[in-house]
């Protein structure tokens, strides 16, 4: 097999099982979305009470049917669009085996900004088809209203608006059929005879304009698209004019992909043929992108007529090693003073830490959603001659990154003995990193990071630290705090830091679990975690998203906490403001 066919054929397999997961998540998200909504169109009866006070609670309901849609649908989306920079890492890992500059065999500077780019224009087809059904779905509770229509009819028709013949149901055999589908999403032929029974007993075209039809079509489009259009960039960028038809073919697929599949053409060639032919399912738009039309699993992959085959002078591999997937800080949401603190660096450093890699996840989906700033400043900013030469470019990324103004005051107090700050009504982190201490992320050692939250873990347990805190009578020996542990090496320190104040982050946006953060009984682990429950969360989360598997065996309730805050903080609209 020619080698350019094994690297495409890789990057097929990868992207296709993230459709899959994508499309799971999606639906499931849907299930909730059709409970949340049901249950608050159950609290109204179409039937009783004045027409006032009916059209009164219709129209009540459609801010909460807004919000539902946000925390079930729009959240799943969020969390898929996340993980679209692992598509992009696929790709790149395949260039890692191309006879071409060592620069283009990992992910740039530039292809972050790409990365964003085509990440945040993917959200908004999404977005637009949730306004669309929320907008249904509250026309349909008020029009019940004014007609006076039977209220399990009107929920019928809800659950028909939002998954079609997949809706929940009090027919039995309507309902294995849907929870069989919605638990075997890998039994493709059973599912299309489940779902043909399914459209027996509801009717085929009674309910096909609903939510799942056109939002399950749209995810797997998405992620075809980005894949499509990063893969089209990168063969601009690399000067590459050829592209191979890439793909399996299965029984059902298209005269065009059955055609193409396996061979070579120009952009020239491919857009001319794209042009000139129809074929149906064909869908409007770029060739790259769209490919054979809706629901295609093809790539184009970017390609030379004049390399080599596996068995000539072509550099080969039988294990693709897949270059590290979650973005935290990009161009979009990070300044840094000094060009030696490479936001890359940062990124590789996180996606280092063994056994992390679904807290990273999260921690990336986080920072994205809510369009969390990183300033990696010198503590002399607090003066204004320091700060003017700065601020200038602090504030365009502010701005273009969460829509709010930066005021140049919130920089003007520094002390030495602060390593890091953040606000709670701002959503930027700071992290001071002064020219002397070299911080450079390139040097971080995770082995080194991960082994020090064991150590200091393990010091407050065995009241053995370093420092002493008192409490009345009691006494205890522990650490510092986890990022004074690391003081050794300033760009581990500093990236503890980094993590500390995200965290407080995290703190302000999981409203619903405030309360909860420091439970009565529940063990000392730093000095500094004991100043109050906001220190006391972050310096868990530094040491939680640095080393989960040592917080499990810590404290299991601890670790379960910050999971589920982290989490809430993801799904979480409103950021709480009465923390002090």
């Amino acid at each position: 097999m020619d080698i350019i066919e094994k690297l495409a054929n890789y990057r097929q397999r990868k992207v296709t099982d993230l459709s899959d997961t994508h499309v799971e998540r999606l639906q499931k998200s849907l299930q909730e979305l059709e409970n949340q909504v049901i249950s608050e169109a159950s609290k109204i009866n179409p039937t009783r009470g004045t027409l006032k006070l009916r059209t009164t609670a219709a129209i009540a309901i459609r801010p909460k049917l807004k919000n539902i849609i946000e925390n079930t649908y729009l959240t799943a989306v969020q969390s898929n669009i996340a993980e679209y920079d692992k598509a992009a890492s696929w790709l790149v890992a395949t260039f890692k085996e191309y006879p071409i500059p060592d620069e283009f065999k990992q992910i740039t500077e530039l292809d972050l900004t790409t990365i964003q780019q085509l990440k945040r224009a993917a959200y908004l087809p999404f977005e637009d088809l949730g306004n669309e059904f929320s907008n249904e779905l509250a026309q349909e509770v008020y029009n019940s209203t004014i007609t006076g229509k039977p209220t399990d009819q009107m929920i019928s028709d809800l659950r028909g608006k939002i998954n079609g013949v997949y809706q929940s149901t009090d027919n039995q055999e309507a309902q294995e059929l849907v929870d069989f589908i919605n638990n075997n999403p890998d039994k493709t032929e059973a599912i299309q005879t489940a779902a043909t029974r399914l459209q027996t007993i509801y009717g085929r075209d009674r309910l096909g304009n609903n939510l799942r039809r056109y939002a399950t079509q749209m995810v797997q489009d998405s992620l075809m698209g980005f894949d499509g259009q990063f893969a089209k960039y990168r063969a601009d960028e690399l000067g590459l004019t050829h592209y191979v038809y890439s793909g399996t073919t299965v029984r059902d697929s298209r005269d065009f992909c059955r055609t193409h599949v396996g061979k070579i053409y120009n952009e020239e060639e491919i857009r001319q043929i794209w042009s000139s032919q129809t074929w149906q399912g064909k869908a409007q738009g770029d060739p790259f992108i769209k490919r054979g039309g809706y629901n295609c699993r093809h790539h184009w992959q970017p390609t030379d007529p004049e390399w080599g085959e596996e068995n000539d002078d072509f550099p080969t591999t039988d294990d693709i090693k897949e270059q590290k997937e979650n973005i935290i800080l990009d161009e979009n949401n990070t300044f840094s003073y000094d060009n030696n603190i490479n936001i890359k660096d940062f990124n590789n450093a996180m996606n280092r830490l063994e056994g992390q890699e679904q807290v990273t996840s999260k921690l990336s989906q986080f920072v994205a959603a809510k369009n969390i700033t990183t300033y990696f400043v010198p503590r002399s900013i607090s003066r204004e001659s320091v700060r003017n030469k700065y601020i200038g470019n602090m504030k365009q990324v502010y701005k273009k990154n969460s829509g709010k103004d930066l005021e140049p005051f919130l920089f003007k107090k520094s002390s030495k003995y602060t390593n890091g700050y953040t606000f709670k009504n701002e959503d930027f982190v700071v992290t001071f990193a002064d020219p002397k201490e070299k911080v450079n992320f390139k040097n971080v050692d995770t082995k080194v990071m991960q082994q020090s939250v064991i150590d200091v873990l393990k010091n407050a347990k065995n009241n053995s630290g370093k420092y002493v805190l008192k409490r009345g009578t009691d006494k205890y020996n522990l650490d510092w705090s986890f990022a004074h542990a690391l003081k050794d090496n300033p760009s581990n320190a500093r990236m503890s830091t980094t993590l500390h104040e995200l965290g407080h982050q995290v703190h302000f946006w999981a409203t619903d679990s405030l309360g909860n953060t420091r439970r009565s009984g529940v063990p000392k682990f730093t000095v500094y975690g004991e100043t109050n429950d906001r220190e006391y969360f972050a310096e868990l989360f530094s040491a939680y998203a640095t080393n989960k598997k040592a917080v499990e065996e810590f404290s299991p309730e601890l670790a379960k906490q910050i999971e589920e805050m982290l989490d809430l903080a993801i799904k979480s609209k409103v950021k709480d403001r009465s923390i002090f």
